[in-house]
């Protein structure tokens, strides 16, 4: 995380801390656990590591530029398979992590760091509904588990993050 990154996930951490939480999980990547860390530190939680909370895998783009794409494979980059995990494949480990998760946390209030696309996939999944194509980061959504349904109660929350701490 650079230091905007910082203050985004202290402002998340501020919001979620005026609530009482029992566990965080956390994709295993730096900046989502990195992001989790100051969360959980805020909270005296530990982070649990899950890699089925990774990001979706772009294949040959990861870690391009749109410029480098642009230059490598033409004006089709951003359409072109070239090795990105499939949304399918993405679904199946993030509804399989969502629901160990749930199964272990009966009734306890969980706090689950990833990353944009997996959570617009994932969500969208558990929903049975299509989510806005975008998830701002340190943003906070809040789904609920009861009677086996799904519900979202906020999608893409960033109203902490303009009130949030202005300095580290």
């Amino acid at each position: 995380l650079n230091d905007i990154g910082r203050k985004q996930a202290w402002a998340a951490a501020e919001r979620l801390a005026e609530e009482q939480w029992d566990a965080v999980y956390s994709s295993d990547l730096s900046r989502a656990r990195e992001t989790a860390e100051i969360i959980a530190g805020l909270l005296n939680l530990q982070v649990t590591p899950d890699k089925r909370l990774r990001e979706v895998h772009y294949g040959e783009r990861e870690g391009t530029t749109y410029e480098e794409r642009l230059a490598r494979w033409g004006s089709e980059c951003e359409t072109l398979p070239l090795g990105r995990e499939p949304r399918e494949r993405v679904l199946k480990r993030g509804t399989d992590a969502v629901s160990d998760i749930v199964a272990r946390h009966r009734n306890q209030k969980v706090i689950v760091v990833s990353h944009g696309e997996w959570i617009e996939v994932v969500v969208s999944g558990l929903l049975g509904l299509p989510v806005p194509a975008h998830v701002d980061n340190a943003s906070l959504t809040i789904l609920r588990h009861e009677d086996g349904q799904w519900q979202c109660k906020l999608f893409n929350g960033t109203a902490h993050l303009r009130r949030g701490r202005q300095s580290l």
